[in-house]
C-alpha cells in the first residue's frame, strides 16, 4: 500500500539529503532513464495474451508500508526536486479474484491473483532523523491460478 500524503516532510528530507552525498548519487540514478519510459512505444508481445486483466503504471510514491507493515515516508521529489526521485513500476489486477479469461478459457476453476515484488527504496527513518534503505512491496503482475484438479474434467 502506498500514497502521496499531504503531510510529506519536504523540508526534513531536503535537509538530510543536503548532508548525504552517497544517497544523492543513489537517487540520481534514474534521471537518465526518463527518456526510456514512453508508454506509447513499449514493445507489445502479440504472441500471447494475458488471461487476467491488469493495468500498469509508473509511480513515484511518497509513503508506503515497509516489509514490517510500518508506513514510512519515501524520498520522492522533496520540494519539487526531480533529482531526488525513485520510480516504481506497478501492475495491478483490474479484476482480482475473478475467473481467468472471464471464465471462457478453462473448464477448471480459476482465479486471477495479484502478485507483489519487493523494492529497495530510500526512506525517512521512523525517528525522522536519517535516511535508510528499506524494503517495500508493490503489485507487480496479475497471474491466473488454476484449481489443483486441473486435469480432472
Amino acid at each position: 500500500m502506498w500514497c502521496n500524503p499531504s503531510n510529506y516532510p519536504d523540508y526534513k528530507v531536503t535537509e538530510i539529503l543536503s548532508k548525504n552525498g552517497a544517497i544523492n548519487q543513489f537517487l540520481d540514478k534514474d534521471k537518465h532513464l526518463s527518456y526510456l519510459i514512453d508508454l506509447h512505444h513499449l514493445p507489445i508481445d502479440t504472441t500471447f495474451e494475458n488471461v487476467c486483466d491488469e493495468k500498469t503504471e509508473y509511480i513515484y510514491p511518497k509513503a508506503a508500508k515497509n516489509e514490517n507493515g510500518e508506513f514510512l515516508f519515501i524520498v520522492n521529489n522533496p520540494d519539487g526536486s526531480f533529482k531526488h526521485r525513485q520510480l516504481v513500476r506497478v501492475t495491478t489486477c483490474t479484476r482480482p479474484d475473478e475467473k481467468c479469461g472471464h471464465g471462457e478459457v478453462f473448464r477448471s476453476t480459476t482465479s486471477c491473483v495479484q502478485e507483489y515484488s519487493d523494492h529497495k527504496l530510500v526512506a525517512l527513518s521512523k525517528t525522522g532523523e536519517e535516511l535508510v534503505v528499506d524494503t517495500f512491496s508493490f503489485p507487480s503482475c496479475c497471474i491466473c491460478k488454476v484449481n489443483g484438479n486441473f486435469f480432472d474434467f
